[in-house]
């Protein structure tokens, strides 16, 4: 989602991105080989580009959980094996990272706090941080960048879709209780990205809602927008729906500050956030 989104932006920037794809059928033009998993990039290092975005990685929590051998060497061993092979080449790279590199037990940690993952995916990308941001140690390297981000949504995307359409229907929804989120429009990231690889921010940035919801309560704003009855949201625990098999952590909202004081991005609505995902599908 993010990767196409910054594409498209760059794109419409009039700038010449190239993406990557793993799978060796789709590769042409602007789009080029890269498989972390395989530790296979081709000649990506050699060429002069000026910004690197790592926004490929296994991101889903139950995947991760299957298999954690294979999430570590993904998220963390390969990418940052590709990252030190671009900044030793004068690339700027900043590597997308996730609230669940903290076990959620405090609300709004600061980006200088020790992580304390609480489950595999996150064990992975605080992996991944570790050795992409040690590369600053390196005077031939350029010093790279984290983008640390809660959940990102998009106009449209699957899940408020599937609840509209049910509630639309006068069929009920269930939405976890105990999961939070501090929804991040995908183009407030977007341009969260750009600015730090404009500037060649260094170090940890974090971005998320101003405030944190349950899904529940976003369940429940989607029926008042879609003019359903409250009854049709059923409020549910999150592994014993099916939903996770690791407990998900109390809190996802982080501490966005240094994103304000430097980059001058001010944390959304929550509400507002999910009014955008909703736009599309309410004609």
């Amino acid at each position: 989602m993010i990767g196409r989104a910054l594409i498209a932006a760059l794109d419409a920037a009039g700038e010449t991105p190239f993406a990557t794809t793993r799978r060796r059928a789709d590769v042409e033009g602007r789009r080029l080989y890269a498989d972390l998993e395989a530790g296979e990039w081709g000649d990506l290092p050699t060429r002069p580009f000026a910004s690197a975005y790592l926004c490929a990685a296994m991101a889903r929590l139950d995947d991760c959980y299957a298999d954690p051998d294979r999430a570590m060497r993904v998220n963390a061993i390969q990418t940052a094996r590709l990252a030190a092979d671009l900044a030793a080449r004068g690339c700027y790279v900043l590597l997308l990272s996730t609230n669940q590199v903290f076990d959620g037990r405090r609300a709004a940690p600061h980006p200088d706090d020790p992580t304390t993952p609480a489950n595999v995916y996150g064990v992975t990308k605080a992996a991944a941080e570790r050795r992409i941001l040690a590369l600053a140690d390196d005077p031939q390297a350029v010093a790279p960048g984290v983008l640390r981000l809660s959940k990102v949504v998009e106009p449209g995307m699957a899940l408020f879709a599937s609840w509209v359409g049910r509630l639309r229907s006068g069929q009920e929804i269930s939405a976890a209780r105990d999961m939070a989120l501090a929804p991040l429009p995908v183009a407030q990231v977007v341009d969260a990205m750009r600015a730090m690889a404009a500037h060649r921010l260094p170090g940890i940035v974090q971005l998320a809602a101003a405030r944190e919801i349950s899904y529940v309560d976003a369940a429940l704003h989607v029926a008042r927008r879609v003019g359903a009855p409250a009854r049709l949201v059923r409020a549910v625990d999150s592994v014993a729906a099916g939903f996770l098999k690791e407990q998900p952590p109390p809190h996802t909202i982080l501490d966005g500050s240094r994103a304000f004081r430097e980059l001058g991005i001010k944390p959304v609505d929550p509400f507002a956030a999910l009014d955008a995902c909703l736009a599309p599908l309410m004609t």
